[in-house]
């Protein structure tokens, strides 16, 4: 019997490492599988996406070579809206949608608003007392300059895709 696979997305920032701790929790037949945003992890050597629908596009591609008939789909803050653009383009060219597919820590698509003050645009030491207080990162992590400095485009890139998208209604 082929695993069920569950196919995750993750939050700003995230690789395909943030939900190894989920691994043991994970019952068999289930197997997790995490993908990787471009410029990050194993694929560290490529561009950066700041773009939401180059990294749908991206994540639909590795969704096609993965996904060979019934799965589950779980999003993460950043990753709720990737997964629910990627499963309403493969929806549209009549892929199979997934048995389930679960957010956290995201706002509906519909329900998303422009900032006055976009984290991406943010002064570096307003960007990270602003990331500090989002919680979910160690402080002693904002006192490594060599940490903070490798994190930052990536981060931003990622602020900047979400906070630029832009609901459209299906026609």
């Amino acid at each position: 019997m082929n695993a069920m696979k569950i196919i995750a997305f993750p939050f700003a920032g995230g690789d395909r490492y943030c939900f190894n701790f989920l691994n043991n929790s994970i019952p068999k037949p289930y197997e997790l599988h995490t993908y990787e945003l471009p410029g990050r992890g194993v694929r560290i050597k490529e561009k950066l996406l700041s773009d939401i629908h180059a990294i749908v596009e991206d994540a639909v591609t590795w969704m096609k070579l993965l996904v060979d008939k019934d799965y589950i789909v779980y999003g993460h803050s950043m990753g709720g809206l990737i997964g629910y653009l990627a499963l309403k383009k493969l929806r549209a060219i009549g892929w199979t949608s997934p048995l389930h597919f679960i957010v956290t820590s995201s706002a509906a698509p519909i329900s998303r608003k422009f900032r006055d003050d976009p984290y991406h645009l943010m002064p570096k030491e307003i960007f990270y007392e602003n990331l500090q207080s989002l919680g979910g990162c160690p402080p002693q992590i904002f006192q490594h300059v060599a940490i903070t400095e490798f994190f930052e485009p990536i981060l931003r890139a990622d602020f900047k895709a979400v906070e630029n998208y832009l609901y459209k209604e299906d026609t």
